[in-house]
């Protein structure tokens, strides 16, 4: 196989940068750019499960390149096998997940990169109502156990080639951090630190579903079409045979640029400063996932936090970071 076959356009320079090839092609680069890394090992995917118990109700499987699966996966977890608590402030929807994203992601990426590939079975990301599970096949630094991941570290990747090349791509940092930043965007929604465990050869985090949003399938409306029963396009349709005049009333906030007034207003400041001091990379998709509110209000509340010289957005509108100022 020539590189050429993996890696379209591929440059002396950026081999120097990357050194994915030492002679020939190294396995690395197959694993990270290649359409089908499987052929390095069969059991290079990863394997996602929805499950009740002991039983599994539906799954997938990503078979791709690691950069191209790594976001895939995220989307495909937040889409299809995680379902929001949706509330209500003053007329303002607010979705709220059971595990913090950025947590999430932060793990998966973990995973893909420091994953051992020549063991045999594959990442593993087991998600039941109450529990993720990512799993991973594992070789600790010499001497480190699970107690020292949880504590301040070096950043000691066991695939050097797969870190440094995510890290360029600005998926992790080369700091230690990364146990860190998983318990701190924990905290930001309120859930429990994740526990990690080694077993064997196997690593795997467990983190708890945050219990107040946490959706309970019998009180799920019928219509599965992505709309709640009762409501239409986010506003409320009166029951026809109702009797409107025994009904409180209802008032609509007088501003309808897609702000959010008052204590809200303040409460989504902070925690858009936190998530940015949590992962300054976030993006204006990502802070509404999160907080729940839409990304018309994210887009506006950030302008205005800008010109207020609270955050400001350094770089370009795809690579640039979020810096906070007070």
């Amino acid at each position: 196989m020539r590189y050429t076959d993996v890696i379209p356009n591929f440059y002396t320079e950026v081999n120097r940068i990357l050194r994915l090839v030492d002679g020939k092609l190294k396995r690395s680069a197959v694993l990270l750019f290649y359409k089908d890394p499987t052929v390095v090992r069969q059991t290079c995917f990863v394997q996602v499960g929805k499950f009740s118990g002991a039983d599994i109700e539906y799954q997938d499987m990503f078979e791709g390149s690691l950069l191209n699966t790594a976001d895939k996966i995220l989307d495909i977890i937040y889409l299809k096998y995680l379902k929001a608590k949706i509330t209500y402030e003053r007329g303002v929807r607010r979705e709220t997940y059971p595990y913090a994203y950025p947590a999430v992601r932060e793990a998966i990426f973990n995973a893909l990169v420091h994953n051992c590939y020549m063991y045999g079975s594959p990442i593993h990301i087991r998600i039941n109502d109450d529990e993720m599970i990512i799993s991973n096949n594992c070789v600790l630094p010499e001497g480190w156990t699970v107690d020292t991941l949880m504590q301040a570290h070096t950043s000691i990747p066991y695939n050097l080639t797969l870190a440094n090349v995510f890290f360029r791509a600005g998926y992790i940092e080369h700091w230690g951090r990364g146990i860190e930043k998983i318990c701190e965007a924990c905290k930001v929604i309120g859930a429990d630190n994740p526990v990690y465990e080694k077993v064997g050869n196997t690593l795997s985090v467990h983190f708890k579903a945050l219990q107040n949003a946490i959706v309970n399938d019998s009180k799920v409306p019928k219509s599965q079409d992505g709309t709640l029963s009762g409501t239409i396009n986010g506003t409320i349709k009166p029951d026809e045979n109702a009797n409107l005049s025994d009904k409180p009333e209802f008032k609509v906030p007088k501003s309808q640029d897609g702000t959010i007034n008052g204590t809200i207003n303040e409460s989504l400041e902070k925690q858009i400063i936190e998530l940015i001091k949590h992962d300054p990379s976030i993006t204006l998709d990502q802070f509404a996932t999160l907080t729940g509110a839409s990304r018309r209000t994210i887009s506006r509340l950030t302008k205005k936090m800008i010109e207020d010289g609270i955050i400001e957005r350094k770089g370009s509108k795809k690579s640039g970071l979020w810096q906070v100022n007070k």
